[in-house]
């Protein structure tokens, strides 16, 4: 039996998020979850607690990792509300940028296997392969930078925005762009297949990065604007852990439960597995890589100057 932090009461699991990345560093996230506009405590003064935590789930065929949520016991009916609330998948801000799909543990049990097999589909093709390095030495990346074109955003979305190479499978350089633990360094995550390509791109990353930012605000990108940036490797550890589900299933639950149904994409069947030119990038878009900024504008709408003023290809 696992005990909240205070050690009060038993800590029991209540979902998964679909579409998460195994390299969020999560300490960082669940600020970013408490300070989201849809984080509404019954008792502010006393919130619910809540972790984040890597986990295993299966379908009938495979498995993958992907963040699961646990809550205090007592509740737990009231973290999950407020984890639906927040990631229900629709297209809106999220939490440091990152779109997710909550799955409550109710939504699961008992579900058919080509449901876990959709859920699985879709978090897969959405994640893809990822590997990453680490950047030195970024500030704050909720630093709130402005642009040349007048417009603000915070650093980690700025970073998030800056658009691909040409021939890479993913619209965007970066898929995460995540703190380490202390802060020290930026860990950036990217397709494995489009590894040179990304690397190729360490030579003018600070002039592009520069190049978009208004005058004076380098201090809010660089710890150091002398020293600039510089890249290194990463090693990250994988901890796996069990999918147990619950018996219960209210009417609620089961809106829900085809709501996520609804906007998850069924995997082909009887067809081979067959990537087509531009299918990534398309499906990465249907699967609603929804980037925004501090004012709730998708980011393909802020038209950052990174390619004659065109903004990234989303």
């Amino acid at each position: 039996m696992r005990l909240c932090p205070s050690n009060a009461e038993e800590m029991v699991k209540i979902g998964m998020l679909c579409y998460s990345s195994i390299f969020t560093f999560r300490d960082d996230l669940k600020l970013a979850i408490m300070s989201h506009e849809a984080w509404c405590p019954i008792d502010p003064l006393h919130p619910p607690i809540f972790d984040l935590f890597v986990g295993e789930f299966n379908s009938s065929s495979k498995k993958t990792k992907m963040l699961f949520v646990s809550a205090e016991k007592s509740k737990q009916n009231e973290v999950t509300t407020l984890f639906k609330d927040i990631y229900d998948g629709s297209q809106k801000s999220y939490p440091n940028g990152s779109m997710m799909v909550f799955i409550p543990i109710s939504d699961l049990y008992n579900s058919s296997p080509d449901f876990r097999t959709k859920l699985l589909f879709n978090h897969d093709k959405y994640i893809g392969d990822e590997t990453l390095f680490c950047i030195g030495v970024f500030n704050n990346l909720n630093n709130l930078v402005h642009l040349k074109n007048g417009k603000s955003i915070s650093l980690r979305l700025l970073l998030k925005s800056i658009p691909a190479s040409e021939g890479m499978s993913r619209p965007q350089l970066f898929q995460q762009v995540e703190p380490n633990h202390g802060a020290t360094v930026t860990i950036v995550t990217f397709q494995d297949r489009d590894k040179e390509l990304v690397l190729a791109r360490q030579e003018t990353l600070d002039e592009e990065i520069r190049s978009v930012i208004a005058p004076g605000q380098e201090s809010q990108v660089f710890i150091n604007d002398l020293d600039g940036i510089w890249f290194g490797g990463v090693n990250k550890s994988k901890n796996g852990i069990n999918l147990v589900a619950l018996k219960n299933k209210k009417k609620e639950d089961v809106e829900y439960f085809d709501h996520v149904n609804r906007v998850m994409s069924s995997p082909p069947k009887n067809v081979p597995s067959i990537t087509l030119p531009g299918e990534e990038e398309s499906l990465h878009t249907h699967l609603f890589l929804i980037i925004l900024n501090p004012i709730n504008v998708p980011l393909y709408f802020l038209k950052l100057p990174w390619s004659s003023g065109s903004g990234p290809r989303l």
